[in-house]
């Protein structure tokens, strides 16, 4: 049986099901999905060969099912014709069962180191701070509070962590260093990301390991906080808007000065920037502590809000992240990450509740991260 590749796209509205497949002669290969967070596009488009120059979805919006339009590999049904064109092509079907997705990182941390909840509504409170105005510093309050809000930094250095943990194997030729964890209000890591490539950013990788661990889920949970190495470019900020929960929080490590880095920045904030204060007071940190970042990559005592700061320096102009591969310093700075983390997490600490509560979480990430490993979905 053969049938228009119009029409046999028109038939099924996307609203029920997102199709996306490629020609091969005259059969048509698709892939269909009834979750429009778990798009076929992403089947399609890491199954078909390379030398396939188009694929053919039932997409109508620009913004539906994660397919970006205006790109001359993508045809949505708006632009087939029946009478004219590839839509009056006649095609045999042929579909295929949707089992290829973005590489994502999993692994078990052990119990949630804050299962009362809290994390979120830090970094609510972190995100509302003026950081042309704030001044950190000051007594500890000793509250269980305040360590829950000193932990986010450890969750930024986590995803930092990843970073070298993975640079071995799927970063491998690549040079684009990014890595995103979805964090729970309890503190759970609930997927995690890294970039493979085009398309495949870390943030993709962690939304589709999301959505497949939760395949009736329509968006994030709520009170989620989502940590980015990078500002999401122009394609991850557009899933990540039709994605995210109403009160999703996102934050990024360092500002992409690529093409593309301001587009992120209208979703998320930087982290160190809510949390250190005016520029002046960061500077005299990251002066205090650059010894120990760029001297010894290895050493624990690698200042936890430098990270990003020194990958910057290290870099030229143009995106950053394409760039962290070929830097020698960048690379001890990422292993710095995990040494960091390594030394807090076996510090003895006291039993004053903010101690207890930065303690809690560090002794999840370092298990965590000691657990990651890739697969795919």
């Amino acid at each position: 049986m053969t049938i228009k590749l119009h029409d046999f796209l028109k038939a099924t509205p996307y609203t029920q099901k997102n199709i996306a497949g490629f020609l091969d002669g005259d059969v048509f290969h698709y892939w269909e999905s009834s979750n429009p967070r778990l798009p076929a596009y992403i089947n399609c488009s890491q199954s078909c060969p390379m030398t396939v120059r188009k694929i053919y979805t039932n997409y109508t919006n620009s913004k539906t099912s994660w397919v970006r339009f205006g790109s001359p590999s993508v045809k949505g049904l708006t632009s087939l014709q029946s009478e004219t064109g590839d839509g009056a092509k006649l095609v045999t079907l042929e579909k295929h069962d949707p089992r290829i997705w973005p590489l994502s990182m999993r692994a078990n941390g052990g119990s949630a180191p804050f299962p009362e909840g809290g994390l979120h509504a830090a970094a609510v409170e972190v995100a509302s701070r003026d950081p042309d105005t704030y001044v950190r510093g000051g007594a500890k309050d000793g509250s269980h509070k305040t360590g829950v809000t000193r932990s986010l930094r450890y969750y930024m250095l986590a995803a930092y962590g990843l970073l070298d943990k993975s640079s071995g194997d799927a970063f491998a030729g690549l040079g684009n260093y990014v890595a995103t964890l979805l964090v729970s209000d309890t503190g759970t890591i609930l997927a995690a990301g890294i970039n493979t490539g085009s398309y495949r950013h870390a943030e993709v990788s962690m939304l589709i390991s999301y959505f497949r661990q939760n395949p009736t889920a329509q968006q994030l949970p709520a009170k989620s906080v989502v940590f980015s190495t990078l500002t999401p470019c122009e394609q991850c900020t557009a899933y990540l808007k039709e994605a995210r929960a109403p009160d999703t929080q996102i934050y990024f490590g360092q500002f992409d000065s690529g093409k593309f880095g301001k587009a992120g920045a209208e979703i998320s904030k930087r982290l160190a920037d809510q949390m250190d204060g005016p520029k002046a007071i960061l500077d005299k940190a990251i002066d205090e502590a650059a010894g120990g970042v760029a001297s010894d990559a290895g050493a624990g005592a690698v200042y936890k809000t430098v990270i990003a700061n020194g990958l910057t320096s290290c870099m030229g102009s143009g995106s950053i992240a394409s760039q962290i591969s070929d830097s020698e310093e960048a690379r001890r700075i990422l292993k710095g990450a995990n040494a960091a983390l390594m030394e807090k997490a076996t510090r003895v600490r006291s039993d004053i509740a903010e101690e207890q509560a930065k303690g809690a979480a560090l002794t999840y990430l370092t298990t965590w991260l000691s657990r990651a490993s890739q697969s795919y979905l």
